[in-house]
C-alpha cells in the first residue's frame, strides 16, 4: 500500500477512534440515529415532527415488525448505557434519561404485551387514522398524491392490527367489555355508500390554487377509487371484526391488572406515567392523605365561616348561594378556598408534556 493512503487510512481510524472516546459526541450521534429510526418506524409521526421522507407511508404493526423494533431498540438502549453519564454535560443528561425512559418503555409495552391492544375506550389507530384529512398539509399535488398513498395502505396496516387483537383475544390482553358499549360507532361512521360523505373525501372539496384543473380531475379519480376500494371496505372490515369477535369475547374484568401479567403491567404503568419509582399502594396512600388534607382544609373553611349545619349542606350553600357564586372581577370563598388548597398539593410528580414528533434530546 502506497505511504501516503496508509496515512490516510491512520488517520481516518484515529479520528474515529477519537470520536468515538468523546461521549457527548457519541450521545449526540446515537441520539441522531435513534431518531431517526423511530421515525422511519412511525411515518405519521414523522409528518408531525417535519420529517417528510415517510409521507406516502403508514407503520408496519404485525407482530414481526414490532418484534424486529424492540431489538432494534434494545441495541440503542445498550449502546445508550455503555455512554458515561457523568460526562455529559446536564443538559445531555437530561436528554440521555428521557431518551432511556422511552426506549425502556417501548420495550416493556412490547414485553406486556401491549401491542395486542391498539385501542382505548376514547382511542384507536382507526380513530387517528381518520383525524389525517385535518391533520395533513394539502398545499401541493404531492401532498395529496402522498395521502392517497396512505389510504391505499391502510387495509394492510388495519389488518395488523386485528390481527395483532386477534392475538390478545387468544391471551386474554383485550379491553373491558363494559366500555366497549357504543364502541362500533366510531368503526360504523366510516362505512359509507357514497364516499362524498367520508371524512378521507374533505381534501378533495378544497383544492389550493397550486394545483391544477388536470391533477385536481386525477386526484379526484383516484380519491374516489381509493376510498370506496381500500378505506371503507377495511372499515367494514373492522367493524364485522369488533362485533362478531372481539366485543363479545372481551374480558368481563375491568382492572389493568387483571390483564395476563396484569400486576406486574399495572407497577409498571404507575412508574411510567409518574416518571418516579412508585408502587400502586404508595400511589394510593398518597391519594388518601391528599383526599384527607383537603377534606381537613374544607372542615377549616367551614369551621372559619360559621356555618350551622352538615358537610354537604355547606357545599350545597357553597354551590347555590349568590354570596358564594362565583362572579365576574369577583372570586367567591369557594374559589378562594379551592385555590389554596391546590396551591398547597405536593410538586414530587413532575410534569412532562411531549408533544407528538417533538424531539427529547436537546438541541446542540
Amino acid at each position: 500500500m502506497p505511504i501516503r493512503y496508509l496515512a490516510l487510512t491512520v488517520a481516518v481510524a484515529l479520528s474515529a477512534g477519537c470520536r468515538q472516546s468523546d461521549p457527548v459526541q457519541a450521545f449526540h450521534g446515537l441520539a441522531d440515529e435513534w431518531w431517526a429510526m423511530e421515525l422511519a418506524a412511525d411515518p405519521l409521526r414523522a409528518t408531525a415532527a417535519g420529517e417528510h421522507r415517510y409521507d406516502d407511508r403508514l407503520a408496519y404493526e404485525s407482530v414481526d415488525s414490532l418484534r424486529a423494533a424492540t431489538e432494534r431498540r434494545r441495541v440503542i438502549l445498550d449502546r445508550l448505557e455503555a455512554i458515561p453519564r457523568d460526562r455529559l454535560p446536564r443538559s445531555d443528561q437530561v436528554s440521555r434519561d428521557m431518551m432511556a425512559q422511552e426506549l425502556t418503555a417501548a420495550i416493556k409495552e412490547f414485553e406486556f404485551g401491549a401491542w395486542e391492544m391498539p385501542i382505548l375506550a376514547d382511542a384507536g389507530f382507526h380513530i387517528g387514522f381518520a383525524r389525517l384529512p385535518d391533520e395533513l398539509n394539502f398545499a401541493t399535488v404531492v401532498d395529496y398524491d402522498n395521502y392517497l398513498s396512505r389510504l391505499a395502505a391502510y387495509p394492510r396496516n388495519s389488518a395488523e392490527n386485528i390481527a395483532n387483537m386477534r392475538e390478545g383475544i387468544r391471551t386474554g390482553f383485550t379491553m373491558p367489555a363494559v366500555v366497549l358499549r357504543g364502541y362500533e360507532a366510531t368503526i360504523a361512521s366510516h362505512v359509507v355508500d357514497d364516499v362524498a360523505k367520508s371524512v378521507f373525501w374533505r381534501p378533495f372539496t378544497r383544492f389550493p390554487n397550486s394545483v391544477s384543473p388536470v391533477d385536481r380531475a386525477r386526484l379526484t379519480e383516484r380519491a374516489r377509487a381509493v376510498i370506496a376500494n381500500d378505506v371503507v371496505p377495511a372499515y367494514r372490515s373492522f367493524l364485522e371484526f369488533m362485533a362478531r369477535e372481539y366485543t363479545p369475547k372481551a374480558r368481563t374484568s375491568v382492572g389493568a391488572s387483571e390483564l395476563p401479567n396484569g400486576k406486574d403491567y399495572y407497577a409498571w404503568l404507575v412508574q411510567k406515567f409518574t416518571t418516579l419509582p412508585l408502587t400502586p399502594d404508595s400511589v394510593h396512600r398518597l391519594g388518601l392523605a391528599e383526599v384527607a388534607r383537603i377534606r381537613a382544609e374544607m372542615n377549616e373553611v367551614l369551621r372559619e365561616t360559621g356555618f350551622k349545619g352538615s358537610f354537604a349542606e355547606f357545599l350545597k350553600f357553597l354551590r347555590t348561594d349568590p354570596q358564594s357564586v362565583e362572579r365576574p372581577n369577583r372570586r367567591s370563598r369557594f374559589a378562594v378556598a379551592t385555590h389554596r388548597s391546590v396551591r398547597q398539593a405536593p410538586n414530587a410528580v413532575p410534569y412532562s408534556n411531549r408533544r407528538a414528533g417533538r424531539r427529547l434530546v436537546s438541541a446542540r
